[in-house]
């Protein structure tokens, strides 16, 4: 008989562990596909006292005794950057599937491990890219794909923010994968990638359905990038991308200061209009602006969609992972 049921745990429990356990003890209130098993920290009144706040059924005191556990299905990861590539490949080694937080590793090197472990393994992993899976966005992607801006010419997407230097916050630290690119500038990189996958259907006339995942990305054929680095880590990103289909991307990231007035939201430009996204990584909105045929510059809103979470955001990643689990 099938297994309907995928057993989850958490690994380092913290403030991102903590969205990720929201999420999932919504799901699992309505659906029995999401059980919150366990979890798992260096420090095992940690792992106890973030078991009981959410509802999971054990904890452990370390990573090793969750791996060890066979009625654990699959691990969410959320320790920092650095550790990433190596938790993943331990949970798979111990036959575990691997749903990992952003960046699923700090090198490509790293990256090619873990997927061939994956792959040797015929386990599941996934990089908890949420934003690939937020209904908002996929709106967008949807009115690509019907052709409602017309050909895609451009992407805009940026996510700056301001901390004030502090070389024991981990934004700042070499030593823990800091900087903007690994931190924030995943996100419009991303981002940018889905869109010209959008694109590109759109110009090869494939349908214009929603995706039911987070479907597949385009990858630059041309990239100019540059940063301003100071103690090892980039504290600004800035970067240009030209897709294959023709379109071009404008990305900005930061961890010292504040960008313009649109530094955390996305625009998507196409001949007939263009698409906003506020807050686009973690939107619940998109705007569709249609140019008018008198001026062809003016522009139009003609459309809204208003996508609210059902939780917090991160049950849509949650859900795609647990389906691509029990298929």
């Amino acid at each position: 008989m099938p297994n309907t049921t995928v057993n989850w745990a958490v690994i380092a429990p913290g403030r991102i562990a903590a969205k990720f356990a929201e999420a999932l003890s919504g799901l699992a209130e309505t659906n029995q596909s999401f059980c919150r098993y366990a979890v798992a920290s260096r420090t095992a009144g940690k792992a106890a006292e973030f078991a009981k706040q959410w509802g999971f059924t054990k904890s452990y005191g370390s990573y090793d005794e969750l791996f060890a556990d066979s009625a654990v299905d699959a691990v969410y990861i959320a320790s920092p950057h650095p550790f990433h590539a190596e938790l993943s490949l331990k949970a798979l080694q111990a036959g575990k599937h691997v749903l990992c937080e952003k960046p699923a590793a700090i090198n490509a090197e790293q990256l090619r491990a873990v997927l061939d472990c994956a792959a040797d393994k015929h386990l599941f992993f996934m990089e908890a890219m949420w934003t690939a899976f937020n209904p908002a966005v996929r709106t967008a992607f949807e009115w690509i794909r019907a052709g409602k801006i017309g050909t895609v010419l451009h992407t805009d997407a940026r996510f700056c923010f301001r901390n004030a230097y502090n070389p024991e916050n981990r934004l700042f630290d070499p030593a823990l994968g800091g900087g903007a690119l690994l931190d924030v500038g995943i996100y419009p990189v991303t981002f940018s990638m889905l869109a010209a996958k959008a694109a590109e259907d759109y110009a090869s006339h494939k349908p214009a359905i929603l995706m039911k995942d987070g479907g597949s990305v385009a990858v630059p054929r041309r990239i100019v990038s540059s940063a301003r680095i100071a103690k090892g880590v980039d504290l600004w990103n800035g970067a240009e991308f030209t897709f294959a289909c023709g379109m071009t991307a404008s990305l900005q990231s930061a961890v010292d200061m504040e960008g313009a007035d649109s530094s955390k939201d996305a625009y998507i430009y196409g001949t007939n209009g263009y698409i906003r996204l506020p807050l686009f990584w973690m939107a619940q909105q998109a705007e569709l602006f249609i140019y008018s045929a008198e001026s062809g510059t003016e522009a139009v809103r003609v459309e809204t969609a208003d996508k609210p979470f059902r939780f917090n955001g991160y049950e849509y990643e949650i859900e795609e992972a647990t389906k691509c689990i029990l298929s």
